[in-house]
């Protein structure tokens, strides 16, 4: 802020280069996406889940990634986060749930990810409008905030594989 007073603009990080994310021998990891032309944007996200044996809780595994390719054309990482939640399949209760802070523009977003333990106890069907009520000011982050929203969508993935 103090950089914003002084000279009438924020300071913006260029962010590492953005690392493929396509898995060699998983072509079914991430679907084909184009090069990003100089200065576009884009917002990548997945969401596996994965099931495990009866009575087991089930692995949701997810990367959020904001990006954008500078003037060279080279694809930048700005926001990245990756997450993991362990659901009860029964219940839709959070067992478990942890994050990994990656490629991030500010000193203090990393602490975000302490947020994720509030996820614990929580049913994953209700995260969307809990977070977007609960989760605010400098103890999350907006990005991180997103993907942890994003776990309600696993509800829909339970509710097939339990033939519903």
């Amino acid at each position: 802020l103090s950089l914003l007073e002084e000279n009438g603009s924020l300071p913006h990080s260029l962010g590492p280069p953005a690392p493929e994310l396509t898995v060699p021998d998983d072509p079914l990891a991430w679907h084909e996406r184009p090069a990003l032309p100089a200065r576009a944007t884009r917002r990548t996200r997945r969401l596996d889940v994965v099931p495990a044996g009866p009575g087991e809780p089930v692995r949701l595994d997810v990367h959020f990634r904001d990006s954008y390719a500078d003037l060279e054309g080279i694809e930048r990482s700005l926001h990245e986060y990756t997450l993991t939640a362990d659901l009860d399949p029964g219940t839709g209760t959070v067992l478990a749930a942890a994050a990994v802070p990656r490629a991030l523009p500010w000193t203090e977003c990393p602490q975000a990810v302490g947020s994720v333990d509030r996820l614990v106890g929580l049913d994953v069907r209700e995260l969307s409008g809990l977070v977007r009520r609960d989760f605010t000011g400098i103890t999350t982050c907006t990005h991180l905030n997103d993907t942890m929203r994003s776990l309600a969508d696993a509800w829909a993935v339970l509710a097939v594989l339990n033939g519903g």
